[in-house]
């Protein structure tokens, strides 16, 4: 089992971005995408309110099916966001991670 956590980890890793405020801001489908895995991450807050506990996310575990759907969902984002962009010289440049950030290149 994988949990919301790991899974945010993994997010920002495959986006090249450190932070899920950089990711939030590469376009309003990342941002729809950050604030479901958010409520997702708040299934157990009920029984494990976030005062006791430093990161609810890692507290909500994901069984396979769901999180092969999530990263699924993700690359089908990530592979539309791509394909807007005009220039195949900065498609590829991203594609080989030369890119950290999307929006730039994208506007």
């Amino acid at each position: 089992m994988v949990t919301v956590r790991q899974l945010k980890n993994k997010i920002l890793a495959m986006s090249k971005v450190a932070h899920h405020g950089d990711f939030c801001r590469i376009s309003d489908a990342h941002r729809e995408f950050w604030k479901k895995l958010n409520n997702i991450g708040a299934r157990n807050i009920d029984e494990m309110p976030p005062e006791e506990h430093d990161d609810i996310d890692a507290t909500v575990e994901l069984d396979d099916e769901e999180y092969n759907s999530l990263i699924s969902e993700y690359k089908q984002i990530l592979s539309a966001f791509l394909s807007k962009l005009v220039d195949s010289k900065d498609y590829e440049r991203i594609r080989r991670g030369d890119v950290a950030d999307y929006k730039t290149v994208a506007e």
